[in-house]
């Protein structure tokens, strides 16, 4: 599916600044009361029982888009499951929450031959992630974990690699030499087959090059944000690259002169090299 963006606002931050929650009572209070044989029955308050379960952290990274085992230690039986989402923090932003989509899923406590318990979990970010775990006991003990891994690239080339300010692939962005269309981002995405759904890539593991005719070029990235930057009039061709795939975008920049005069897109058409398109390429 084509798509396009026009920049009227600021830069877009993508995620929830709302910290995750799992779905568990609060400490201390307590569930909805139910009868038996007409007396009300007041169920026990649930308990913080965060000393039952230990999270081992593995001293190699884990890889990304692969299945990857989480040992356990379990101090109390019963515990059959855990809930778990995967966060990450940008380095420009730390104190924002960006939520993994897709990777908010209940997990099967398993047992290896020799008894020790592990989850197996899909990394869907790069770099640094923290991962929450949530699970409860039959007595209503619960058990709220957090734990920070590091993850690497797989050795997987992805089907695609999408490019937009979300998981939707942008070909053609309109900005300005001034006011808020003078700024933009852009994230690369990569599409696995073993994935329902495509996983952001941080911006510093892809590589970025710019196709301009005219020198300097109209747009500057930062490559570690993927942050847009308009410098002055004109087009270029941003081509990013991942894995062993590559996508192109059309960036369009209108100077003052040009803001109040009818825009005709050009989609890049001169910059374009024959056989090559806007968008994910083979």
């Amino acid at each position: 599916m084509k798509g396009w963006l026009l920049t009227l606002g600021g830069i877009i931050v993508i995620g929830s600044i709302a910290p995750i929650s799992l779905g568990y009572p609060v400490v201390g209070e307590r569930q909805s009361s139910s009868r038996v044989s007409g007396a009300q029955r007041s169920p026990a308050p649930v308990v913080l029982a965060n000393d039952r379960l230990e999270v081992l952290v593995p001293a190699h990274p884990l890889t990304l888009a692969e299945p990857c085992e989480i040992s356990l230690r379990l101090h109390s039986p019963g515990l059959t499951s855990l809930i778990t989402a995967q966060t990450q923090y940008a380095s420009d932003q730390p104190d924002v929450p960006d939520a993994a989509d897709g990777s908010r899923q209940e997990l099967p406590i398993q047992y290896r031959p020799n008894g020790s318990p592990y989850i197996t979990i899909i990394p869907m970010r790069l770099g640094r992630i923290e991962l929450d775990l949530g699970g409860r006991f039959p007595d209503g003990g619960v058990v709220e974990k957090k734990a920070t891994f590091e993850v690497s690239p797989t050795r997987q080339r992805p089907d695609k690699l999408i490019v937009g300010p979300v998981n939707h692939n942008v070909e053609w962005v309109l900005m300005a030499t001034s006011g808020a269309a003078m700024r933009s981002a852009l994230f690369p995405y990569a599409k696995y087959a073993t994935l329902p759904i495509a996983v952001k890539i941080d911006p510093s593991f892809a590589t970025y090059r710019i196709v301009a005719s005219d020198q300097p070029v109209p747009v500057q990235i930062d490559a570690k944000t993927g942050r847009l930057t308009a410098t002055h009039s004109g087009q270029a061709l941003l081509e990013t690259s991942y894995g062993g795939r590559a996508n192109l975008t059309c960036i369009e920049v209108n100077g003052p002169s040009e803001q109040n005069r009818p825009f005709q897109q050009t989609n890049c058409r001169p910059l374009l090299s024959p056989g090559l398109h806007l968008g994910p390429q083979n």
